[in-house]
Parts: structure tokens; C-alpha cells; sequence
């Protein structure tokens, strides 16, 4: 299952993009989303012409009706249950009564619990109508689980920012030694390695996985673009060579596998 920790990787509007892409796949719904800046309350919004007939399809969106009054939804990015509450009482309830919505719905990226649930939908009553309309951590990460292309188009989920001190090794090609390539490593704290010259053997760990992904991929399918290219190749590395192709040098694990025992996770 996943399992990601939206606080640590992504930013406040990221959250909320995400918020509403899997809002609207959990109720079948379109909502509306806004510049960053100042919202007075409202991150997301569903609110439908007055007396429209039109309705979302799918068993999911029976809730809503042509006289179905406005939804209002807040995503909020707290690290912690506690911080979260207090926001919610101190700050955003003033917003939320003066908007007075029929419905209000809240995603965030804290990990709550049904006690927790309970205890936030208290004070936000009659704006929520029931702690279904509440998503947390869990929620939010089971949704994903369901909707894997919602997962990989955020790539900010999955496409880690490496620490300091990583070892960046290639070939000797020219490329590799221009300066804004170096500047670009020097940058992002990557550490330069080369293979020695005339010595190939240096690069076979490379050079393998290369022959990898021209079998596997590249031999079959057309690439017309460079943004075409980048989509294909980065979903096999990311979704399938790192978290579901296990290896045999790596004791039949996968590579995120292999990590996590290594790390101790």
C-alpha cells in the first residue's frame, strides 16, 4: 500500500493539485482550484448552476442534484494532528462560518485516526456533515492505491530530492564535462565520477542497465517527442524497474525493496 508523507513532499499548492485530483476520482466530481495566495477559505469548490439539470455521472455523485448547494473544500498541510486542530479552531472556522457552505469537505496530510475524525468534526459541525467528508493521511494514500495514474502524475510523490553527497558517474563523455553540467551537479550537492580512460568496465553497471531498458522498453514502443520520451522512460524507472521488477543480484528484491532492508525501514 502507499504510504507517502505529503508533508515532506509537497508543497501547499502541490497538495492541494493532489487534494483535487483525488477528490474528484473518489466522488466522481469536478472542482475548481485557484492561483496560490490568499483564498479566504476556499482551495477547492464545487458549485453548480442554480437549477441545472446537468449532473456527474457515476453511482458515486447521486449526492449531488440540481438543487445541490455549494461544497467548500479546504486542504490543509499539517505534519501533525495537534498543529492541524488549532489551525482549524483558531483561524480557518471564522472563514469557513462567514462562506457558510451547505457541505465542507477537508483533506489533509495528517494521520488521524477515528478519534481524531470525531474530535475535528465537533467544532466544524454543521459545515461537515459526517467525518466521511474528512480525508487524512491514510484516506488520501488509499485513494492512491486505487487510482495508480493520479500517483503518477504527481511526480513529486515519488521522485525524491537526494541528500548532499550523492555520486553522480558516467562515462567521459563531453557533455558530462561542460560547465553548466558541473555547475548544475555542484548545485545540488552531487559529487562528479568518471570511468577511468579506456577503461569501459568501470561504467557496466550503467552500461547493463541501459541494455535493460533498450529490451524492455525502448525496442518497443515509438518515441515521436522528447516529452513523449521522458513520460515513457520515467514511469518504467520509477513505477515498474524500482518497485516491481525484482533482481536477482539484489536477492530477488526489488530495488526499493532492497533499500529499505538496507536503511533498516
Amino acid at each position: 500500500m502507499t504510504n507517502y508523507d505529503f508533508t515532506n513532499i509537497l508543497s501547499p499548492i502541490d497538495f492541494e493539485i493532489l487534494s483535487k485530483d483525488l477528490l474528484e476520482a473518489d466522488l466522481d466530481i469536478r472542482l475548481e482550484n485557484f492561483r496560490d495566495g490568499r483564498d479566504k477559505g476556499i482551495d477547492l469548490r464545487y458549485a453548480p448552476a442554480k437549477n441545472s439539470a446537468r449532473k456527474p455521472s457515476g453511482s458515486k455523485a447521486k449526492w449531488i442534484n440540481s438543487d445541490q448547494p455549494e461544497l467548500i473544500v479546504q486542504c490543509k498541510r499539517y505534519a501533525t494532528f495537534s498543529s492541524l486542530k488549532s489551525a482549524l479552531k483558531n483561524v480557518e472556522l471564522e472563514k469557513i462560518a462567514k462562506l457558510n457552505p451547505k457541505r465542507y469537505i477537508l483533506t489533509t496530510s495528517a494521520s488521524l485516526g477515528p478519534q481524531q475524525s470525531d474530535d475535528l468534526k465537533s467544532p466544524l459541525c454543521p459545515f461537515i456533515q459526517s467525518t466521511g467528508d474528512i480525508y487524512g493521511r491514510e484516506r488520501l494514500n488509499s485513494i492512491l492505491e486505487r487510482n495508480r495514474e493520479i500517483e503518477r502524475r504527481h511526480l513529486k510523490l515519488w521522485v525524491r530530492k537526494p541528500a548532499a553527497g550523492l555520486i553522480h558517474h558516467t562515462d567521459r563523455g563531453p557533455q558530462y564535462r561542460s560547465g553548466a553540467y558541473l555547475d548544475l551537479l555542484a548545485k545540488n550537492g552531487i559529487q562528479m565520477s568518471m570511468n577511468g580512460r579506456k577503461v569501459p568496465q568501470d561504467n557496466a553497471v550503467a552500461e547493463s542497465f541501459f541494455s535493460t531498458l533498450k529490451n524492455e522498453l525502448i525496442h518497443y514502443v515509438d518515441l515521436n517527442t522528447r516529452s513523449q520520451a521522458i513520460a515513457l522512460i520515467t514511469d518504467y524507472i520509477e513505477q515498474f524497474y524500482n518497485r516491481r521488477r525484482i533482481h536477482q543480484s539484489l536477492g530477488y528484491c526489488t530495488p526499493e525493496q532492497f533499500e529499505k532492508q538496507y536503511r533498516g525501514a
